[in-house]
């Protein structure tokens, strides 16, 4: 369907492992091939010994369901190999189907790449595509930690984070972290081009990237009686400031390298304090462990608690903290005996010159069933099983759009679609609106979309549904394989075919571009044609960016600043219409 693929581009866009595997090509089916050179952007020379990765899913190759193999294991083809002396690569006997490439090169960054620093190819049997792999000088900064007394502070965690922009808005995320040394010194390097706010934050601990194991922090005082005026350090941005707002930006070019120093004091530190019901006592039967309650406290948008506390006994009640000022996320969690799934419970506070006490936190399943059937219109025929339903919430705030790049955020849930198009949603209770997303595992589903989302005997796909209640309602999904195509070519300087650039189609009604459900967006080739396959009956604008995530595509003030480059398109079932689109640039490139 013209469905979303963004659950299966996560998976995709990790590195692959070293060594070359044999392409998953299909007997009787001709080979496809992958090949090209990586060039350094400065010089325009090759580049040796860059480590080339492809990873992806050919036709050929049955689904994940088809094996029971776990989301996570779902691997279909990778490889790696490395250039050679002209910059050259090559991967043969290829299926076709959907791959991801990326480079890697010590010092340096590839330029004019997708969300996780991949290049998205398309191969159809028998092609062969040569590829042209540019890679630009990475970026560094590199500083201090002192104290206020001017002594060098180890194990601080210092991040480079940047705004990324999505349909969901705009939020802040980390690119790369690193962690003071001994003598209060950091460096982040391998920074793409563009603009990075910095932050040092002594809560976060050191942990090895892409571990899953959590870094927490401040741990519950068992018993001890509260110290009088608690000073802790605040997490810090530069220069020296206690929010993003007030951050001073840092602009890096291709190659710069830039000094950034911070000087951290202590603030007052207050606690959160309170009582939890709900909690499940163990049985005889029971492993104490299995059930334990943990409480935590989060910052809004970010996944890393700066302080929890474990409940062990009878005792319900809990302390948090120091903490310095502002506002969080106070969460409760207890595991159920045999798998049986976990109980919750959480609840917003604003900390501010004081400790904030009485804070009840009621547990429960935290979830509704939301239950529903996916139906195909007219004559044609689908296999439901191939996709699968995710429920999100509509974001209005840069906080709930850091949420749902998340694991689709706070209230959000997905489920598989059985054969005969049923499905079943756990899903948060929530007096939230949320948005019905269908997404297709694997080709073949291209030209279908949403046509109608049917709830409570309304259609709810542009505005939305609520879910309370939702256990006594069936949720009817209409889809059709009548889908308009929208396909051209984008331009860039001197009127040439402009490769990779992500082409958007955004609905033509500004209350209606935060929907995942509307979106339609795919990728230049190497000659910079498109095709937009499934799109949705309606009014759209088009647009082409060399960026995405650095340029905010749905705000206004970026629609009219660059509407010269923008077109717009009615898109009628099954109607086929041709674009030239001229590449919208982005300023860090």
């Amino acid at each position: 369907m013209r469905l979303k693929s963004t659950v299966v581009f996560l998976i995709l866009c990790c590195i692959a492992g070293p060594g070359q595997e044999k392409a998953p090509a299909s007997p009787g089916t001709k080979a496809a091939s992958i090949s090209g050179t990586v060039t350094r952007a400065d010089t325009h020379l090759p580049l040796k010994n860059a480590q080339v990765a492809i990873m992806g899913r050919g036709e050929s190759i049955p689904e994940a369901a088809d094996t029971g193999d776990e989301p996570e294991s779902f691997q279909g083809y990778q490889s790696s190999t490395t250039t050679d002396e002209k910059g050259h690569f090559e991967f043969a006997d290829l299926a076709a189907g959907t791959y991801y490439l990326r480079a890697a090169h010590t010092g340096m960054v590839m330029k004019g790449t997708q969300s996780g620093g991949t290049q998205l190819i398309r191969l159809q049997a028998g092609q062969s595509q040569n590829l042209s792999l540019i890679m630009l000088p990475g970026g560094a900064i590199t500083g201090r930690v002192l104290n206020e007394e001017g002594e060098p502070m180890q194990n601080v965690s210092v991040a480079a984070m940047h705004y990324v922009y999505t349909v969901a808005g705009r939020h802040l995320t980390e690119a790369k972290r690193a962690t003071s040394d001994d003598k209060g010194e950091y460096r982040l390097f391998s920074l793409k081009p563009g603009s990075y706010l910095l932050m040092a934050d002594t809560t976060r601990s050191s942990f090895e990237e892409g571990s899953v194991a959590m870094a927490l922090g401040t741990q519950q005082r068992a018993g001890a009686a509260k110290k009088q005026d608690e000073k802790i350090y605040a997490p810090t941005y530069f220069q020296n400031e206690s929010s993003p707002e007030q951050a001073t930006r840092i602009l890096l070019k291709p190659g710069d390298e830039t000094q950034a120093d911070f000087t951290l004091a202590r603030v007052a530190g207050h606690h959160v304090s309170g009582k939890i019901s709900g909690i499940i006592a163990p049985k005889s039967t029971d492993k104490a462990e299995q059930l334990r309650c943990f409480v935590m406290a989060k910052r809004p948008g970010s996944p890393f608690p700066v302080a929890y506390a474990v409940v062990v006994d009878k005792d319900s009640t809990f302390d948090l903290g120091p903490i310095v000022p502002g506002k969080y996320t106070i969460s409760a969690i207890q595991g159920q005996a045999e798998s049986e799934g976990f109980i919750s419970g959480s609840k917003e506070v604003l900390v501010g010159s004081a400790d904030v006490t009485g804070v009840n936190l009621s547990l429960h399943s935290g979830s509704t069933h939301v239950r529903g059937v996916i139906r195909a219109e007219g004559d044609s025929k689908l296999d439901y099983s191939k996709l699968f339903v995710v429920l999100m919430p509509f974001t209005d705030t840069d906080t709930e759009s850091a949420e749902i790049v998340e694991g689709f955020g706070s209230g959000s849930g997905s489920a598989e679609v059985a054969k005969d198009g049923s499905f079943k949603l756990d899903v948060e209770e929530s007096g939230r609106l949320y948005q019905l997303v269908l997404a297709a595992r694997g080709p073949g589903l291209e030209d279908w979309f949403t046509s109608k989302v049917l709830f409570g005997g309304k259609d709810v796909v542009e505005s939305g549904l609520k879910i309370a209640n939702a256990e006594q309602r069936t949720v009817e999904v209409l889809v059709s394989d009548k889908g308009a195509t929208i396909e051209g070519t984008v331009l860039g300087g001197e009127k040439k075919p402009f490769p990779n650039a992500e082409i958007i189609a955004l609905p033509y009604d500004p209350k209606l571009r935060k929907s995942y459900a509307l979106l339609q967006k795919t990728t230049a080739d190497q000659q910079g044609h498109f095709k937009l396959r499934g799109v949705r009956p309606g009014e759209y604008i088009a647009l082409a960016l060399e960026d995405p995530q650095e340029q905010p595509f749905t705000e206004d003030t970026f629609l009219k600043q660059n509407s010269a480059q923008i077109q717009t398109v009615k898109a009628e079932a099954g109607s086929k219409q041709k674009l030239e689109l001229q590449v919208i640039p982005s300023e860090a490139q």
